[in-house]
């Protein structure tokens, strides 16, 4: 009488462990499900890193389109107009562009993280779009800063 065991999915298989005599053994996966896994491992440890170091600050306005307004451009939030699709940067270090559906920015200054706010304070230098970290009771010395984030 054939054998009714459900049949096994050969990635399942593989999983399983493998017993000796002398008891299961440690390596039970081939090299190449290894190597996948640790390939796929590889992948989200630089992909969660990327999430963590890209934290961007960016905001979308939708647009209201007055009739009056040319047809290949936008108004930004200051009423200067600009064509669709192309970047300009603020003065507060955003970079912006606009679609037909609206404003999209992104701030370009790194905010600093990670630092002792009850004797350190950041100042912002809008010429270089860039923070600086000093001490409050000696601000020529500047303070650690363990992360930025962009």
């Amino acid at each position: 009488m054939p054998s009714t065991m459900p049949s096994v999915p050969k990635w399942q298989s593989l999983l399983e462990p493998k017993t000796h005599a002398s008891g299961p053994e440690v390596d039970s996966l081939p090299s190449s499900v290894s190597d996948d896994a640790n390939t796929l491992l590889g992948s989200l440890v630089v992909f969660t890193s990327l999430l963590v170091l890209c934290n961007t600050q960016c905001y979308v306005k939708l647009y209201d389109k007055n009739p009056e307004d040319p047809p290949d451009e936008c108004r930004d939030l200051d009423g200067v107009t600009h064509k669709l699709n192309v970047e300009w940067k603020t003065e507060n270090c955003y970079t912006c562009s606009c679609d037909e559906t609206g404003i999209h920015c992104c701030n370009t200054a790194a905010i600093p993280g990670g630092f002792d706010t009850t004797k350190c304070k950041t100042i912002f230098h809008k010429n270089t779009c860039s923070y600086s970290v000093v001490e409050l009771e000696n601000p020529d010395k500047e303070c650690p800063v363990s992360s930025w984030i962009l």
